[in-house]
This record gives structure tokens, sequence and C-alpha cells, in this order.
């Protein structure tokens, strides 16, 4: 059974984007480092923060009786941060270990997606 469609939300060329790595404040502070390693490891450009805009429209059809918004979504990667020191026994020491959630700088479409939200 299908929803009759009462209509649609649109993301309209020229509506802009911004994102934020989900991180702890220790890991912030050496954020350069880390998104840089973590870029070469990964393959992809990640980073703390990007913004932008959208240079397409996009439209979802939304169901007889209801009331939505369009919400954009950025595709990220998470990976896991460990910060080791060598101690003057030569072993190591774990300093911090951190999981981060951050943004892929890219603006293909491929790294956008969209639903619909109450």
């Amino acid at each position: 059974m299908s929803a009759r469609c009462a209509g649609s939300v649109s993301l309209t060329k020229g509506r802009t984007w911004n994102v934020q790595a989900s991180m702890t404040a220790t890991v912030s502070a050496e954020a350069g480092v880390v998104f840089a390693k973590a870029s070469t490891s990964l393959g992809i450009t990640v980073g703390a923060g990007y913004s932008g805009t959208q240079s397409f429209t996009c439209t979802l059809n939304v169901p007889s009786g209801q009331t939505k918004r369009l919400q954009q979504y950025k595709a990220s990667k998470r990976f896991v941060v460990t910060k080791k020191r060598v101690t003057p026994t030569c072993s190591t020491t774990v300093v911090y270990r951190s999981t981060v959630t951050a943004p892929i700088k890219s603006t293909a479409d491929r790294y956008f997606m969209y639903a619909l939200v109450s």
C-alpha cells in the first residue's frame, strides 16, 4: 500500500551546510595532527568541520496529513585516536584513547544524505 503524496519539501540550490566533528577536548587540542594522520590512513580527507553550499535540488514526498522537514546529513568517518608515551624503561603507556567522528571534506553528491523528519 503506497502513501498518497500531499506535497513535498525541497532543498534548493544555494542552501548552506556546516558540520563539525564529534571528539573530546583532549583530542581537539591536537586536532591538526590527528586529522592529518587520519586522512592519510583513511584515504579520504576528514577534519574538524566544514561548511559550504549545495548545488542541486533534492525533493522528498510528504505523506498526506503529515508535516515534515527535510534534514540534510553529511557523510563522516569514525576512527579511534590513541596517544602513547614512551617511558624511561622503553615501554609505552596510553595517554588517552578516544573515538572521533569526523565529516568527510568533499562536496561530491555521494557524501550527502537526506531524510524527512518531524
